[in-house]
């Protein structure tokens, strides 16, 4: 089943690598799939081909904090939370993605109208520690 899923449309729920239930979308079935999630707390997965929002987090939230499986997306693009219920979703979940998302670099703006201005030279310290991605101030270039 794991095998095909960046070719299927329907959201899944899996236990033992089996199916259990299938849905066409995720969207207008989230408290179905929360039903189901908190009924079986020994899911493997749920697969999600489209995209996982605000609302739809709202809905599966208490039950996804109790899942002890991962989550399944097609690209992270399709993670449109904000990023307030993105850190408390990766902290409750494992979400996996079936195709690599490659930053080749970060472009910031350091100036701030509110005076909150980003010291890019401590940014690209901070990033470069952990990686080699160029950071480019738009202030520096203009």
């Amino acid at each position: 089943l794991e095998k095909n899923l960046n070719r299927s449309s329907y959201c899944y729920i899996s236990k033992s690598g089996r199916e259990i239930v299938k849905f066409d979308s995720l969207l207008g079935n989230e408290k179905a799939v929360s039903s189901m999630l908190l009924e079986d707390k020994n899911s493997d997965y749920i697969y999600i081909p489209g995209v996982f929002t605000s609302s739809m987090w709202k809905i599966l939230k208490v039950a996804l904090s109790s899942f002890k499986g991962r989550i399944i997306i097609n690209h992270p693009y399709q993670l449109q939370l904000g990023l307030t219920d993105l850190k408390i979703l990766l902290k409750s979940v494992e979400i996996f993605s079936i195709n690599r998302f490659k930053i080749d670099g970060v472009v910031l703006n350091s100036y701030s109208v509110k005076g909150r201005h980003i010291d890019a030279q401590v940014l690209r310290e901070k990033i470069s520690k952990e990686s080699n991605i160029p950071v480019v101030d738009i202030t520096e270039v203009y």
